[in-house]
């Protein structure tokens, strides 16, 4: 429910925002945004992560480190492409991703126009 409520705020918020300011600039601040939080994310202090070891340890569960992580995702991954089906629907949706042009996306007219792609 919170995170449908915030879904709202930030909706709202944000067409405000759009309306009255210029999207690129607004996008360069969203990029900037993005940037401060993953910069944040190197300096997590050393205690917080020996906090989640004793919540581990408490709860039952595992929490895998970055390479843990993405090895485990990578796994899924390459087992999913093992399956047929999953194959034959990859290849649908790469061959309609090139052929079947998007109008709704907001690259269109950077595609189209700009690019001398038209």
């Amino acid at each position: 429910m919170v995170a449908g409520i915030a879904a709202i705020i930030g909706g709202l918020s944000a067409a405000c925002i759009l309306e009255k300011g210029n999207p690129f600039i607004i996008y360069q601040i969203y990029g900037v945004c993005g940037l401060f939080v993953s910069v944040a994310a190197l300096f997590i202090p050393k205690r917080l992560e020996e906090d989640q070891e004793t919540i581990e340890g408490q709860l039952g569960v595992t929490v895998r480190s970055l390479s843990d992580e993405m090895k485990h995702n990578f796994d899924i991954i390459y087992n999913c492409l093992k399956i047929k089906e999953m194959n034959h629907s990859l290849s649908f949706f790469t061959l309609i991703g090139f052929t079947v042009p998007r109008f709704d996306d907001f690259l269109y007219y950077y595609k189209t126009g700009p690019a001398g792609f038209s």
